[in-house]
């Protein structure tokens, strides 16, 4: 059975979504002059950024609209990647709040707006296979983007920036051209009754009230899925620090983002499999066994094992967890409740990256890992007892 247009078009906007100037960004910042000191408090401001504008995004987007608001959001994260051509630090500062305070208004929106149109289509009980395939086939796109960028950018700096520009120009048309959703007739609701910003953001609350297992799910989650989008960058100081070349960090990266599409692909299967309690429980574990890996073994063939299993941790779990948000909610407020989500993730990304800057002031990075690992290790204790308990309301929502 061949899939809806929308369906294809919601998979091309995914593709669309992940930067073409990731690769580079660093580079492209020390070749201008600046230090690695200044580059890391660009990209600690980015982290504030995300984490301040998440919720008021969500909200925005459930009360005007998931179609406008993703819009929205791609002109400005176009507007980000043209302003990174400026190249000083000021420039590259503001390109990147630009970028993750316009980011902001996609997360949560762009899951709750394709979730809302398999709804229009009778699909929503494949959403979570959907979902995955989605992110499987950018993931794959990303893969090859990895390796474009960087030879572009050899051949003239500012060609993946023009990219950058024109991938989310093209991200904005292509999913204003989706078929209407039920957002759409909730909005237009909405506007009639003149309900304000603030009245989602009181259901949603009381959504989460009453059901305290998508609370600990999401609170769980976040500090899985949060440390290692943080610090993930830092692994390349490690892999340095133990001999593996440039190059082959290269080609380890590659091979994470090709195993995060065979996961992507196959976690709705594994959802068939453990309830929610035990999905996060076992990625709790991998991400663990990553950090003390990352902290402890020093022979880089015997590194790989926990850099595979850091991607092994995540990829999985955030599809799941969208999934299990979405099933359990309503119109009214699934956005706002995954920005709720993204931003306890987001506090969480600003709180490890302060922690870890603070650690490798006299520590190195792996020893910075290793600290980490044993906090998150009690961190994780009560949250994931806590889904456990509540495993029984929550498990029979998303069934």
């Amino acid at each position: 059975m061949s899939l809806h247009i929308d369906i294809k078009k919601y998979y091309l906007f995914r593709a669309l979504l992940k930067r073409f100037i990731l690769p580079i960004l660093v580079l492209y910042g020390l070749d201008q002059g600046l230090t690695l000191s200044e580059l890391a408090l660009i990209a600690g401001a980015g982290s504030l950024v995300s984490f301040l504008f998440e919720l008021p995004s969500g909200t925005l987007a459930d009360h005007f609209g998931h179609r406008r608001t993703l819009v929205i959001s791609m002109l400005g994260q176009g507007l980000s990647m043209a302003l990174y051509l400026g190249g000083s630090f000021w420039w590259m500062l503001f390109g990147t709040i630009t970028y993750f305070g316009f980011g902001s208004l996609m997360t949560g929106t762009g899951e709750a707006f394709f979730f809302e149109r398999l709804q229009k289509l009778g699909l929503v009980d494949q959403h979570a296979k959907l979902s995955g395939a989605g992110k499987g086939f950018a993931t794959g796109v990303s893969v090859m983007s990895m390796l474009l960028s960087g030879v572009l950018y050899e051949i003239a700096w500012y060609l993946p920036f023009c990219i950058g520009i024109l991938q989310f120009i093209l991200a904005a048309y292509v999913i204003s051209t989706i078929g209407p959703t039920q957002d759409e007739i909730s909005v237009e609701k909405e506007e009639e009754t003149h309900i304000g910003a603030l009245h989602h953001l009181v259901i949603a609350w009381k959504d989460l009230q009453q059901n305290r297992g998508i609370l600990w799910l999401i609170l769980s989650s976040a500090l899985i899925i949060g440390p290692l989008y943080a610090i993930g960058d830092f692994q390349q100081a490690i892999m340095d620090d133990v001999g593996i070349s440039a190059s082959l960090i290269g080609a380890v990266y590659a091979v994470k983002r090709l195993l995060s599409i065979i996961i992507q692909y196959s976690t709705y299967r594994f959802m068939k499999i453990f309830s929610p309690a035990q999905f996060v429980t076992v990625s709790a574990i991998f991400m663990l066994l990553h950090f003390f890996g990352m902290g402890l073994i020093q022979d880089p063939w015997w590194l790989l094992g926990p850099l595979i299993i850091g991607s092994l941790a995540w990829v999985g779990l955030d599809i799941a967890v969208n999934d299990y948000i979405n099933q359990s909610t309503q119109t009214h407020s699934r956005a706002t409740l995954l920005s709720m989500k993204n931003v306890i993730q987001s506090l969480v990304m600003v709180m490890t990256i302060g922690l870890f800057g603070l650690l490798t002031l006299s520590q190195t990075a792996a020893e910075g890992y290793l600290i980490l690992g044993i906090v998150f290790l009690f961190l994780l204790v009560i949250p994931l007892w806590k889904l456990s308990f509540h495993f029984r309301p929550l498990n029979s929502l998303t069934k």
